[in-house]
């Protein structure tokens, strides 16, 4: 009788736990936006912390290197960590002097060349919509605030930002 009582709780508390795992997972599934946001939110304040990590992750190879190489001298832990800064400061900054004047340029030239390309865009447009008169004023409209959106903010708000 006893054994027989044990099957019955055994079962129970899987049906049990079954039902609650089961209802867990329709709760999550109806709330995943709040918990995508909740762990976006999370990520964010963490993201900092993780970037520090793998810094860390990197130049800890290069300062223990360092470290042995200058292992008679005095102050081997101190030289060796403020060279390894200087050598991660060096290669931050060979990186932007590298990168950023390239990247200037072509953002640019972009806004150089971007009136241009929509003008062929809204040929090729106009002549898809010529048939359709309503379909194409609401299109024209919806483009024509969007080219002048995308011009202001090349010119004032990334041009401005990367000067």
């Amino acid at each position: 009788m006893e054994q027989k009582d044990q099957h019955y709780i055994k079962l129970g508390l899987t049906l049990f736990f079954s039902l609650a795992v089961t209802i867990l997972f329709f709760f999550l599934v109806l709330r995943i936006d709040d918990i995508v946001s909740f762990l976006s939110v999370i990520f964010s304040a963490l993201q900092p912390i993780l970037i520090g990590m793998a810094i860390a992750y990197v130049l800890c190879p290069v300062q223990q290197m360092l470290e042995r190489w200058l292992a008679k001298k005095r102050f081997a832990r101190v030289l060796s960590v403020l060279f390894t800064m200087l050598l991660a400061f060096g290669i931050v900054l060979l990186f932007c002097a590298l990168v950023l004047p390239e990247l200037t340029a072509s953002i640019s030239d972009l806004a150089a060349r971007l009136p241009g390309m929509i003008n062929a865009q809204m040929k090729k447009l106009n002549e898809y919509l010529a048939t359709d008169s309503e379909a194409r004023a609401k299109v024209m409209e919806l483009v024509a605030s969007g080219q002048q959106y995308l011009q202001n903010w090349l010119k004032t708000d990334l041009l401005t930002t990367l000067s």
